[in-house]
């Protein structure tokens, strides 16, 4: 026989039922809470939540965190051309001062290092907070821009005075050491040995102040060299020689991308033809404080570039772009670029005039001309009785990067 369902027991199903209602009701409302961990809302960035955590992105245990985040911050100082940054392989170019984002993100606990790439013309930035671990959207990099300022390499130069030979050791204003040095095949292993067949000397002329003060070297013959070189070098402030068991000091560039300086020649090597050991080209160089050992020799990393004196005798300001500089000595570095180079403290600037048979003197190229190197007058002979062949090279006043 069926059971059926007696009126009392529906009754009693009833008010088991509002029973449960009323006390919902009293926990706040007819809707039960939601379970712990669910998140209503998804997104990159902030999301709303219920019941949980969420910074956007994966949820483990009621915690979103992101995968990956942004990289950015801000620009100030830039000038009319933009820079160029870049983290990695991701580059931009910021052409406005303000805030910038990289199009790339990077993973969450990736790293970052952000580096100028190309600087703007003209202008130098440099960056701070550049680097670290990504674990949040990056925007504090800060990018500041501006005209680099004069850097001094010497403001002059102080005795001894003039007419030494064969060479002559002073200093400058800014206690660095300079001095002179020539040779030629008239001479044994080509040092200047005030012998016959060739005169040298030189010495710093301090005439008062420091812009007008001067150092020469000469060389001359009474016949035709072929092979000569005289020059001046000049060493950063305080530096008086290379270390010979660590690096040497030196001026650092930041942001510099000029050398600037006062030379003449003699009347004589300024006007022989172009055509003849190239002119009255000379050679500058720049050596860097880096020591590196080659077959057991020490050695620094040298960069050059040629410029063409047009005074002659006339003591004239000349100003040369770094970027013309080539690698005249690498140091075995064949990898090393100019600008790299250029990272390195400069201890050493050298003015120089070469050619010929010059005995193993390193003689520098453009690298918008391959052909001009740096020259010695062996043509035009002065007024003199008896005649003779002079080169001469003088610096005035002070060298500075700008």
């Amino acid at each position: 026989m069926l059971k059926t369902q007696s009126a009392m027991g529906l009754f009693k199903l009833s008010v088991l039922a509002a029973a449960v209602t009323v006390g919902l009701s009293a926990c706040g409302g007819g809707t039960a809470p939601p379970a712990t961990g669910t998140t209503t809302g998804t997104s990159a960035g902030s999301t709303s939540t219920t019941g949980g955590t969420t910074t956007g992105g994966t949820t483990t245990g009621g915690t979103t965190t992101s995968s990956s985040y942004t990289i950015g911050g801000t620009v100030s100082g830039l000038g009319a051309t933009p820079v160029v940054l870049a983290n990695g392989t991701d580059t931009l170019t910021v052409s406005n001062n303000g805030s910038f984002t990289f199009g790339n993100s990077v993973a969450s606990g990736g790293t970052y290092n952000v580096t100028v790439q190309t600087q703007p013309s003209g202008e130098y930035c440099s960056v701070s907070a550049g680097s670290g671990a990504a674990s949040a959207n990056v925007s504090n990099i800060v990018v500041s821009c501006a005209v680099p300022s004069p850097v001094a390499f010497s403001s002059g130069f102080t005795g001894p005075g003039g007419n030494a030979a064969p060479s002559f050791t002073g200093l400058t204003a800014d206690g660095g050491a300079t001095g002179g040095f020539s040779g030629s095949n008239f001479d044994t292993n080509f040092q200047c040995a005030d012998t016959s067949g060739a005169t040298c000397g030189g010495g710093v002329a301090a005439n008062g102040s420091k812009a007008t003060s001067g150092e020469y070297q000469y060389y001359q013959t009474g016949t035709p060299a072929t092979g000569e070189f005289v020059g001046l070098y000049v060493f950063a402030p305080g530096v008086t020689a290379f270390s010979t068991s660590g690096n040497t000091a030196g001026i650092t560039l930041a942001g510099q991308t000029q050398v600037s300086f006062e030379f003449n020649d003699n009347p004589e090597w300024a006007t022989q033809g172009a055509a003849v050991n190239g002119g009255s080209d000379v050679l500058v160089e720049l050596e860097t404080g880096n020591l590196y050992t080659v077959s057991g020799q020490p050695c620094h990393i040298t960069l050059g570039d040629v410029f063409n004196p047009t005074a002659g005798a006339a003591a004239t300001v000349y100003t040369l772009n770094l970027s013309s500089f080539t690698m005249v000595n690498s140091c075995g570095n064949t990898s090393m670029t100019v600008a790299q180079a250029l990272t390195q403290p400069i201890s050493e600037f050298i003015v120089e005039g070469a050619g010929g048979t010059n005995g193993g003197k390193p003689v520098a190229v453009t690298a918008g001309n391959p052909s001009a190197t740096s020259s010695f007058n062996s043509t035009v002979p002065n007024t003199a009785a008896p005649p003779v062949y002079p080169t001469t090279v003088a610096l005035t006043g002070p060298i500075t990067f700008q």
